[in-house]
Formats: C-alpha cells, structure tokens, sequence
C-alpha cells in the first residue's frame, strides 16, 4: 500500500506511518512524502483557510504522485476567537510543539494525531462503512 503525505516534514510522514501501521497491521506500507503547494501560506489565519489548505496538500499530492492509494494533507493554522489566539490543526503535525513542551514530554503532536489520524481512517478498515478498505482501492484523504 502506497501512501503519499503531502509534506517532506519527517513528524508529518512519521505521524501518517504510525496510524497507517497501526490500522492496516498486515499491509506492506511505503509511505513517502512530497513537496506541494496548500495555497494557504506558511501560516493560515483561520480555520477555514487551514481546511482548504489540508485539503489542497491532499489534492496536490495525487496529482504529484496519482499511482498511491491514500493522499494525506496535513495542515496547522491559528485564528484569533474571542480576542484569544487559538491554534488547531487539520492533521497538522510538527515536531514535539506545544504538547510536548506543556506536556514535559508526555506527549507530542505527532502522537496525538497519529491517534486522530487512525479515528479518520477507521472508515477505510471497518466493514460497517460502505468505504472500507475491502470495497475500494484507491483513497484521497484529506
């Protein structure tokens, strides 16, 4: 199984590795990444413009390498609510960040949506869903 996340961030790749081989435990797994636009900046502003921007990396990355069977885009972003600044993340995934420094690091972002990353997968392995992974073989996930 071909997997392409739409990042060379090493935690980015490692996060989609981990819930992959987790989900899909007897599945021989090439996960790469690639290098493509998310038309959000560095930066997004907003959580819509960090949806759009998860959501273009997964796009970009099956047209930058459309033989795979999942396309992965992770993206981060922050929006000032209520005259806070909040950060969040559409499978966005960084180094240990803020988890692990408020965490001394019991936790990293690459833990906690590598574990988010296998709840959004789980309609691909659950033969309840109508998509699992028996009945389709090609995925853009985003």
């Amino acid at each position: 199984m071909k997997i392409v996340v739409a990042s060379r961030n090493p935690v980015k790749i490692g996060a989609a590795k981990q819930a992959f081989e987790t989900l899909f435990p007897n599945e021989s797994l090439e996960v790469t990444g690639v290098n493509v636009d998310s038309g959000a900046g560095d930066q997004p502003d907003s959580d819509k413009a960090t949806r759009q921007g998860a959501r273009m990396r997964a796009l970009n990355s099956r047209q930058a390498e459309p033989n795979a069977d999942f396309w992965v885009g992770l993206e981060g972003g922050v929006e000032i609510i209520d005259g806070q600044l909040m950060a969040f993340a559409w499978m966005a995934v960084q180094g240990g960040g803020a988890y692990g420094l408020l965490t001394d690091g019991l936790y990293t972002r690459e833990g906690i949506y590598a574990q988010t990353m296998i709840i959004a997968l789980t309609p691909f392995v659950n033969p309840l869903y109508p998509q699992s992974h028996t009945q389709q073989k090609k995925y853009t996930w985003h």
